[in-house]
């Protein structure tokens, strides 16, 4: 039987989205097509596939272009921390990904980070300038420069 792959499946190791690949009779009506991971190969199923193909390709496309601007107007910017300090500039605890995700979604307009996609170089832990690498998306990656300021 022909089938179309409807959803990803890591275990099961079919192919990708959209492929139409023939399998038995018994395992694609008894198993896969119950559970939704693929569907008869008909013609009105390729064209509702390809179309539904090509509107994530689209959306993934526009999600990514979102991340590039959205790292542009981020790579200008310097994030500055208040924070309490000792005499000698050592911070009390350390900056935490999730204030820095906090401060960078409070200051610049349309950028909401979580603390996942935050890679700091070196631990936060005294008052100065650091550079903090942001993972916007998958293929889009920036700097920030956090300022940590003694209160």
């Amino acid at each position: 039987m022909k089938v179309i792959i409807r959803k990803e499946t890591k275990e099961l190791k079919l192919g990708e989205v959209g492929q139409i690949i023939e399998v038995k009779d018994g395992y694609a009506l008894n198993y896969l097509i119950p559970k939704q991971i693929v569907l008869p190969a008909h013609q009105a199923t390729e064209k509702i596939v390809a179309e539904n193909l090509r509107q994530a390709s689209q959306k993934k496309s526009l999600v990514k272009q979102k991340a590039i601007a959205l790292a542009q107007k981020i790579k200008q910017q310097t994030i500055i921390l208040e924070v309490k300090a000792a005499d000698k500039g050592k911070i009390f605890g350390n900056i935490t990904n999730l204030q820095i995700a906090q401060a960078i979604t409070a200051e610049v307009d349309g950028a909401t980070l979580t603390h996942d996609q935050i890679t700091l170089k070196e631990p936060i832990k005294e008052v100065g300038s650091y550079t903090v690498i942001l993972k916007l998306h998958p293929e889009v990656e920036t700097e920030i420069t956090i300022e940590a300021k003694a209160i």
